[in-house]
């Protein structure tokens, strides 16, 4: 599953009385939302049971381009990282 419309569709078939438009909407509420938050707090938010959102910063750095193997400055940037609680993580090895 790499996109909305695919959680929905997962969720419809919890849910066959929502429309997936609804449920689209609300998957991409929630990320939204969960997005706009993790902005706002410097620690990220964090969902009990399912894990935490957060801001990194980048420094800037020096890349290089695969193709020509010519040098080029990477500017900072700011990513939006989500960490998955110790459980989850033990589940999944």
């Amino acid at each position: 599953m790499n996109n909305i419309m695919a959680l929905a569709d997962k969720l419809h078939e919890s849910y066959p009385d929502l429309p997936k438009a609804q449920l689209k909407d609300i998957v991409s509420d929630v990320f939204m939302t969960t997005r706009k938050m993790a902005k706002e707090q410097p620690n990220g938010v964090r969902i009990n049971g399912f894990g935490t959102f957060r801001f990194k910063t980048t420094k800037a750095r020096m890349g290089r381009n695969p193709k020509t193997g010519e040098s080029i400055p990477v500017p900072e940037m700011t990513k939006m990282v989500f960490k998955e609680p110790r459980f989850l993580a033990r589940e999944s090895e």
